[in-house]
């Protein structure tokens, strides 16, 4: 269904659940008294911002409000009401925020683990299903609901530490969905973000949430507008307020997905219907025309959902006058005490695999310090982003009079084994093409200080199957161990300075490295690395001048590594910096002898939507021959783009280079930006072609930080008359 369909039911109910207990909608002052006013706020999606502007001509009129019930949208923004926050807030809040941001999952790239940043490197998708008994395990929902819960942990901190919903400063009740018995649940206690993130849970797009052993989803599927909810708490009069969206007009030629939407739309219509019918001559309901002006899912609309919301409050203000109680002191927003609360301990359910320690460590300097929201959604990013993890949450609890943070980490629904999956393309105007097709699994953790087990087939023009085993030494411990072996077919081209290929080798080869690595944090890693591999180079095209042989390399490396870009390939903030020293070791049976030096760095800067990027790259055999196997592969943007990926291998290079990008938009989150790049450098040899010219070169291209890896279009020149228009899709380098 499509995400319209999807936040549609952010709008929605349920049918409430009798309870014996006391009714917390009573009127405060005994020897005052007065009707007893609850307020209900229907789910809307979008279209429930409008509720915001009810509450505002509330509170101008000094209406009292002694209980609040809400649905989806309408849970959320009276949840925010009952727990303290000013109408003010709620609307800067409201006007402001990314929606597209809250309402995703993924973690920026800046902030993913080090290895995480890494997988970038292999064109792996970064959506990665389950592999169970059964088959392919896909997740219950397009989102586990992260960013929207930390979302709304920091907007009812007011109420922090309050878990019985009767002692908010409003009394409030969050209805839901049960999925498996199709009723209505009323949340009156637990975590207040936890209970309106339920309330939204729309299924299919946010994974369902679990709360005291029932499954909920939206709770606009049974009670779209709950009064009878609002009734149970003891309210006399009743303020309904009812943003959902009406029935369409279907016929004949109508889509199957039209058809589809207005399935759904009948059972919250429906339900609101039989809700509304219960209204009495003193209620009073409140239904803004929205329209078809404001849908479930136009929140960039907020301010005409807010001058909806104005009009109908405004049409309404003579009935709601009728309840005004002028003589009481004007609502006060609840302060905030977090500068005056201490985090005097943290209690961890961690429901992983995972040692208990992996997280402790990015929690404890939270420890006796003053709770700072920025700060904790820092240290739970850093977690998430770390491992595959479905949620890692947080409440402000208090015990024996202290307060602390529960820190909650859930891992995958689809579990521990993973699908991987990718494909890179490159094709030019030459008419030279590269295509394959990756997949494997990966299974982690492979025991509890995060042990990771990859496995990875590649088919097509080069082929490959290898196997990674990652092992951290200890729990928490930044060093780690990293060893590979495997298979693979890459294929090397050698090109004069007219661009003809003077031999073209496929070089299948076995191979095996091992590390030992030390990462800093999530932003640098240094490493000492064997390498052993034996292959042999097989002529597919070229001269027989140009023989073909079998070669054994064996090398030592040291390494080390700077990343804190946020796309490794249209980066718009950050640096890269690449080191190595890389040494060929005789006594283990190498057949060259060579030292090289690498260096790649690159600076990103992004100002709006205009970004700059500058970098050089330097890689020199600075001592003996390393043979043409063990050549450097250029062309592309950046590393000489009037060249086809992969078209030139050579023995040494360097090059400056620096690049603008703007960004024409975003998809699902993803930039889609328009580019260019000046590129000046120079290839030479120590054998007899030499190219002793600099070079230089421009680019103009298209690209997309797809979910596949990069997707580019463009064309690249060189001052020597090379010209590529080309495609590229993943890592084609």
């Amino acid at each position: 269904m499509k995400i319209k369909f999807a936040l549609c039911l952010l709008l929605a109910g349920g049918q409430a659940l009798a309870a014996d207990a006391p009714l917390p909608c009573r009127a405060a002052d005994p020897d005052n008294p007065r009707p007893r006013i609850g307020l209900v706020l229907g789910g809307g999606g979008a279209r429930g911002i409008a509720h915001l502007s009810v509450l505002k001509e509330i509170e101008r009129q000094h209406i009292p409000i002694d209980c609040i019930a809400g649905t989806s949208m309408g849970s959320l923004v009276g949840g925010l009401y009952a727990s303290g926050m000013s109408t003010a807030d709620m609307e800067t809040m409201l006007r402001t925020m990314d929606w597209t941001t809250v309402m995703k999952d993924t973690v920026g790239r800046q902030d993913r683990s080090f290895r995480r940043k890494q997988d970038d490197l292999e064109s792996l998708a970064p959506a990665k299903p389950g592999i169970g008994k059964t088959g392919l395990r896909i997740s219950s929902g397009l989102l586990a609901g992260e960013n929207i819960q930390l979302f709304l942990e920091r907007q009812i901190a007011a109420s922090s530490g309050v878990t019985d919903f009767n002692r908010l400063p409003i009394p409030y009740r969050a209805v839901a969905t049960d999925i498996n018995t199709g009723k209505a649940v009323v949340l009156d206690s637990g975590s207040l973000a936890k209970a309106m993130r339920a309330s939204m849970s729309i299924p299919g797009a946010f994974n369902p949430v679990t709360i005291d052993g029932r499954i909920l989803v939206d709770g606009g599927l049974v009670n779209q507008v709950p009064v009878d909810v609002v009734r149970a708490m003891g309210a006399d009069i009743v303020i309904a307020v009812d943003v959902g969206t009406p029935l369409s007009a279907i016929t004949s030629e109508s889509s199957a997905l039209a058809i589809g939407d207005q399935v759904m739309g009948l059972l919250t219509v429906g339900n609101t219907q039989a809700q509304l019918a219960t209204l009495g001559p003193k209620d009073i309901l409140i239904q803004p025309d929205l329209g078809k002006e404001v849908t479930t899912g136009s929140f960039e609309k907020a301010a005409l959902a807010l001058e909806i919301g104005d009009k109908a409050a405004a049409a309404a203000a003579p009935r709601l006058a009728t309840l005004a109680r002028p003589e009481l002191p004007a609502r006060q927003a609840t302060p905030i005490r977090d500068a005056q609360m201490r985090v005097a301990f943290i209690e961890l359910d961690n429901r992983t695999e995972y040692d208990d320690r992996l997280f402790t460590r990015h929690l404890n300097p939270l420890k006796g310090k003053p709770i700072d929201r920025d700060a904790i959604d820092d240290h739970i990013h850093a977690i998430y982003g770390q491992y595959p993890l479905e949620l890692v949450t947080y409440e402000v609890v208090e015990k024996q009079g202290e307060t602390g943070l529960k820190v909650t980490v859930t891992p995958p629904v689809v579990g521990k084994y993973f699908g991987e999956y990718g494909l890179n393309f490159s094709g030019s105007s030459k008419g030279q093409f590269l295509f394959n097709i990756t997949t494997g699994v990966t299974i982690t953790p492979m025991n509890p200080s995060g042990g990771e087990l990859r496995t990875l087939l590649t088919l097509g023009d080069e082929p490959s199957l290898t196997s990674e085993w990652y092992q951290p030494l200890a729990p928490a411990s930044p060093f780690f161990t990293d060893i590979r072996v495997g298979y693979e077919k890459p294929l090397l081209s050698l090109v004069d300075g007219n661009e003809n290929v003077l031999v073209e080798y496929a070089a299948p080869t076995v191979f095996m490295s091992a590390k030992l690595g030390r990462a800093y944090g999530n932003w640098g890693e240094l490493s000492l690395q064997a390498n052993i591999a034996n292959g042999r180079l097989e002529r597919n095209i070229g001269s027989t001048a140009f023989p073909e042989y079998d070669y054994q390399r064996r090398e030592l490396a040291l390494g080390f590594t700077i990343d804190t870009v946020d796309s490794l390939y249209l980066p718009r903030n950050g640096n890269v910096l690449e080191a190595s020293v890389v040494s060929s070791i005789d006594a283990w049976g190498s057949d060259d002898d060579y030292r090289q030096f690498n260096f790649d760095l690159l600076h990103a800067r992004a100002l709006g939507k205009h970004s700059g990027f500058a970098g050089l790259r330097y890689h020199n055999t600075f001592s003996g021959d390393s043979g043409f196997q063990n050549y450097y592969g250029l062309g592309g943007v950046t590393r000489f783009a009037g060249y086809q990926a992969q078209q030139q291998f050579a023995e040494n290079y360097a090059l400056v280079f620096a690049g603008y990008n703007f960004e024409l938009g975003k998809l699902l989150g993803r930039s889609l930006v328009l580019g260019g790049s000046l590129e000046r450098g120079k290839i030479w040899y120590d054998s007899a072609i030499v190219f002793d010219d600099y070079q230089t070169h421009g680019s103009v291209y298209l690209g997309f930080d797809s979910w596949l890896g990069l997707l580019m279009m463009g064309y690249g020149h060189s001052n020597e008359g090379d010209s590529n228009i080309f495609i590229e899709l993943g890592r084609t380098r």
